[in-house]
């Protein structure tokens, strides 16, 4: 069973590789995951009643509340996702905070760029110091093991149990709780490792009662990570965030579309009464046809300037040729006085012009006239 969604529902955040620790791109939804008939479907297959008991503020999406640690990561998982561990939600803030100042250009997973100001909002719901208190589980729990706290965390479900494929004792980190760190200042397993009075949110270390897991949690005295919460709390507000693989989400959305075509080709009245493919092949009829009219203008544009330029060489040519007329006619008027030698020898230029002239259009082909000797002789009867 899998919940579909259209892309731009998810934001896309980038694999990573944290020293010995990797992650895939993953799709996360934008909003907290809220009910629809697939995740009612999804609830029920894990004897679980769900429903909506909370909204975000940003644009009062409602989501899911009221459900435990275990039932929000069973609810993810059977739905064919998963949830963020610690370390994956820590990379979404960093990655959100880099869109808002502008360092980072975050995509929706259809791969249109998001607006900062939407990435804003999505970081506040999160993260935000304010009221209505609110929360949402995170893919980690801790256990005491010869007396060292382990952390396991990217669970899978298996014959109805959540089963860790990461279990690891804890790595140095912040032996402290409810002190701000630094977003920057994370380990590999998403654990702050020193206190930062400047940073952005609160940091809770896990406790060593064999009973804690991690969660986002934010109101009006602070917000940030805790890794000491107990998993049976509940709240109205407290929600799960969904995540998947983004090959994953591909293979769900052509699932989906198939599986939507079949039931239109199957049940003529459904797909008349909804039509969303006829609706589809309109809207790209009429874009079509914008972008030939849009096409057909620049062609007639330019069959428009092309004549307009034909038309101005057209005077240019009438009013050179006219130049011309108008300069022979003034040189033939003029007379000149000149000596005979002077007159001898633009006589001479001239029929050495026109010898030229018929000796390059083969006037004299197959001849060898030294042009010299014939031009004095033709001058010197004149």
């Amino acid at each position: 069973m899998t919940e579909i969604q259209d892309l731009e529902g998810y934001i896309i955040l980038e694999g990573r590789t944290h020293g010995s620790y990797e992650y895939p791109d993953l799709n996360i939804a934008i909003h907290r995951l809220g009910t629809s008939p697939e995740v009612e479907q999804a609830a029920r297959s894990l004897s679980l009643v769900v429903q909506n008991t909370a909204q975000e503020q940003f644009d009062n999406t409602p989501y899911i509340g009221n459900i435990n640690w275990q039932k929000a990561l069973k609810l993810n998982l059977a739905l064919g996702g998963r949830t963020l561990n610690p370390r994956q939600g820590i990379d979404l803030l960093l990655d959100l905070q880099n869109g808002i100042d502008g360092r980072k250009i975050i995509y929706y997973g259809n791969g249109k760029p998001i607006a900062p100001a939407v990435l804003r909002n999505i970081y506040n719901e999160i993260v935000e110091v304010r009221n209505p208190w609110r929360g949402e589980w995170l893919d980690a729990d801790f256990k005491v093991i010869n007396g060292v706290i382990h952390i396991n965390y990217d669970h899978q479900l298996q014959n109805g149990i959540l089963v860790p494929q990461r279990k690891e004792p804890l790595e140095q980190y912040l032996d402290a709780r409810g002190v701000n760190v630094s977003l920057k200042e994370f380990n590999r397993q998403g654990l702050a490792t020193k206190r930062n009075d400047k940073g952005e949110i609160h940091y809770w270390k896990p406790l060593p009662d064999n009973n804690s897991v991690a969660w986002f949690v934010a109101d009006s005295d602070g917000a940030g990570l805790d890794c000491g919460r107990f998993p049976s709390i509940r709240g109205s507000s407290l929600g799960v965030r969904r995540a998947a693989t983004r090959e994953k989400i591909s293979e769900e959305l052509q699932k989906s579309n198939l599986e939507s075509l079949c039931t239109n080709l199957q049940n003529p009245k459904a797909g008349q009464e909804k039509k969303p493919e006829e609706s589809d092949f309109s809207a790209i009829y009429n874009e079509t046809l914008i972008s030939l009219r849009n096409l057909e203008d620049k062609v007639r544009g330019s069959k428009k300037a092309y004549a307009q330029q034909e038309k101005e060489l057209s005077e240019m040519r009438k009013e050179y040729e006219s130049k011309k007329k108008e300069n022979s006619e003034r040189l033939a008027g003029v007379t000149l006085t000149l000596d005979t030698s002077s007159q001898k020898n633009i006589k001479r230029l001239l029929i050495a012009d026109i010898l030229l002239q018929a000796y390059n259009s083969s006037f004299f082909d197959g001849l060898f006239y030294n042009i010299s000797s014939v031009v004095n002789e033709v001058i010197n009867k004149f």
